[in-house]
């Protein structure tokens, strides 16, 4: 009788204590409101989680104009949205791999952008990836990266053609597939 009322007492402690992680991921997702273009069809999140790092830009001679380049190449720490854990990297390619050693590409030619709701910020954006079929990134499909500050371009232009500028970066990636 005892150990049926300790497993009831368990079996209802996610509805006393608050939301499972699943719920947690589903409020996440909500607050942030993320535009539909930017919602592969028949994809469901499997996880995010927070970047910090730096994009990095290089200054390119275009139409005899110095400028920064359109693209530019991420360093970051990837940090679960839930306990704060350092998770993996991102860098370019781009490519995230994870703590536990599994890796994803994504595919810069699927590049679905949406400005950011921050205008000081990079695009908002969803691309194809593709994992190596183990670990954390085995069923990702699709990434989204949302919720951003910073990162864009340098206001300034640049001094001279190959120059290179960090600028500090806030991200949430989410990664979709199939459960």
């Amino acid at each position: 009788m005892i150990r049926s009322a300790i497993l009831i007492v368990l079996g209802c402690l996610p509805l006393i204590v608050g939301t499972s992680p699943d719920d947690a991921v589903q409020k996440e997702l909500a607050r942030l409101n993320i535009p539909a273009k930017l919602v592969p069809a028949g994809k469901q999140p499997l996880f995010l989680v927070r970047a910090d790092g730096v994009q990095t830009y290089t200054a390119e001679e275009k139409d005899g104009k110095l400028q920064w380049s359109a693209g530019s190449v991420p360093e970051a720490t990837l940090w679960d949205f839930q306990t704060a854990a350092k998770v993996g990297t991102h860098s370019k390619g781009p490519v995230w791999i994870d703590s536990d050693g599994s890796k994803l590409t994504g595919d810069a030619a699927t590049v679905v952008k949406e400005p950011s709701p921050n205008p000081d910020a990079i695009a908002w954006l969803l691309l194809a990836a593709k994992g190596d079929g183990k670990g954390r990134f085995a069923k990702v499909a699709f990434v989204q990266r949302v919720d951003t500050w910073g990162g864009k371009a340098p206001a300034a232009a640049p001094a001279k053609a190959g120059e290179t500028q960090g600028v500090h970066y806030h991200a949430t990636y989410v990664f979709l597939g199939d459960r």
